[in-house]
């Protein structure tokens, strides 16, 4: 975990830890050997649905005796153990067959081992051993592979989180043109109906001052007749042809 963290992995978001095995309808994947169900102990999900199933349970008891041993003929034995352990967990995780289990895993699951002069030595006394579990469809991989592969992993979630980030992006952008557009349809109605407002305010002021029987021209009339008042017309609305006599 402590690798997967520094890879940028976040747990229960990239990678998950004894995830239960589960079929498409919810139920729990057991085979003959796994009754209580399959629990990988490690899958990195990637954004485009992939998954690798990483397993980290090999034994490294025959490789500490080898490095504690303190003859040749304990240090052979102990590494001939070793090999042995390794092939017997190869075998195991062959048979569990994680990888026809977890949707979208490619066809081989991914055996850590996590000490690298442990992992380095198994394959300088048996350069086959790589292979052989290949075929197996298990990948031995050390701690330095493992990181180079989960920084792999970490670069397809961050493409992926920067991805759809533009299209947000995009999207949102073209809901605000949209809504812009919608402004800018509005805002021409207003000038529409502020020019007419404007020439009905015009043709009204016309009525109350201009033409003959002007409204204005009327009011006037009143106050020339002695109409007691206390105030008078604004300049702006007086009539532009004093009412006379004769009009109607």
């Amino acid at each position: 975990e402590r690798i997967l963290d520094q890879s940028g992995l976040i747990r229960g978001e990239h990678y998950f830890v004894q995830e239960t095995l589960r079929d498409e309808s919810g139920t729990v994947i057991t085979t003959g050997e796994n009754r209580g169900g399959l629990r990988p102990d490690v899958i990195v999900r990637y954004p485009n649905k992939g998954a690798i199933v990483i397993d980290s349970k090999v034994s490294l008891t025959a490789y500490a005796r080898y490095v504690a041993a303190e003859t040749e003929e304990e240090r052979a034995q102990a590494l001939k153990e070793h090999l042995l352990s390794l092939r017997k967990h190869i075998n195991e995780l062959s048979g569990k067959r994680y990888e026809e289990y977890t949707e979208g895993s490619p066809n081989f699951v991914m055996l850590f081992i996590p000490n690298e002069p442990a992992y380095t030595i198994a394959l300088a006394h048996d350069p086959t051993l790589w292979e052989e579990a290949y075929r197996k469809n298990v990948v031995l991989i050390n701690g330095t592979n493992l990181i180079a592969a989960l920084r792999m992993a970490q670069d397809m979630w961050q493409r992926d989180s920067q991805q759809r980030n533009v299209m947000q992006i995009v999207d949102e952008a073209g809901k605000l043109y949209d809504k812009f557009a919608t402004f800018a349809e509005t805002f021409l109605k207003i000038e529409s109906k502020l020019e007419d407002a404007q020439k009905a305010f015009g043709d009204a002021k016309g009525q109350l001052r201009d033409g003959r029987g002007d409204l204005l021209g009327r009011f006037d009339k009143l106050k020339a007749l002695g109409a007691k008042t206390k105030k008078s017309l604004p300049a702006s609305l007086q009539p532009t042809n004093p009412a006379s006599d004769t009009d109607e």
